[in-house]
């Protein structure tokens, strides 16, 4: 057995070995021209005939999450300051706000669950 060899056998045990520590979505990809997987075909979607079943619904779920998505809830205090700045106490605007908390919606608690905090 040549330098060479041994050098290419050493280098191959390496690879494997990190080829099994990488996530299944890179895993799948490595060792890939990465040029020819992120061309586009018919419906705009990047190398998709080269993704595993599960690369595929974990991209469709991160897209449905994106899409479904809402504008993200400032936060009690923040909303506070907002009471705050129309004229009232900071304990007034506590109440006020812990007040509209109490008689939101179950669609809004169902939205936000720290609703459910918010105790009275």
């Amino acid at each position: 057995m040549s330098l060479h060899d041994a050098v290419m056998s050493s280098v191959k045990k390496h690879v494997a070995k990190m080829k099994a520590k990488m996530p299944p979505l890179h895993r799948e990809t490595a060792g890939k021209d990465p040029d020819k997987s992120n061309e586009k075909n018919e419906t705009g979607e990047a190398g998709d005939e080269d993704m595993s079943t599960y690369a595929k619904k974990h991209r469709d779920f991160i897209k449905d999450k994106k899409k479904n998505q809402s504008a993200k809830h400032p936060g009690f205090k923040a909303v506070q300051g907002k009471i705050q700045a129309e004229g009232y106490s900071q304990k007034v605007a506590g109440a006020i706000l812990a007040a509209r908390s109490r008689g939101a919606s179950a669609a809004a608690h169902k939205a936000n669950p720290h609703l459910n905090r918010v105790k009275g």
